[in-house]
């Protein structure tokens, strides 16, 4: 039986997950349990929307006034936990 990963394991590594970096067992485990995990869910769709949207902001070269984006990391930041707490 595999080992299966579990929500902090998924959480370190979903920036490599997105990019796709991973090796095909790990990106089959962080599959598996985002499919089976309610709250990896939500943040993984949620952390993938803010993705695609700030590559759009960047295709468009949109300026982001350093006190939003202050606002948006300190959000990030705070809210960076995969069960939300």
């Amino acid at each position: 039986m595999k080992d299966s990963y579990d929500c902090e394991k998924c959480f370190n590594l979903l920036i490599d997950y997105i990019e796709g970096t991973l090796d095909e067992e790990r990106q089959e485990k962080i599959r598996d349990h985002i499919r089976t995990c309610g709250p990896c869910i939500n943040y993984f769709k949620t952390y993938e929307k803010t993705t695609q949207l700030l590559k759009v902001l960047k295709e468009q070269e949109a300026t982001v006034p350093k006190a939003t984006q202050a606002r948006i990391k300190d959000f990030v930041l705070k809210n960076s936990t995969p069960n939300g707490n």
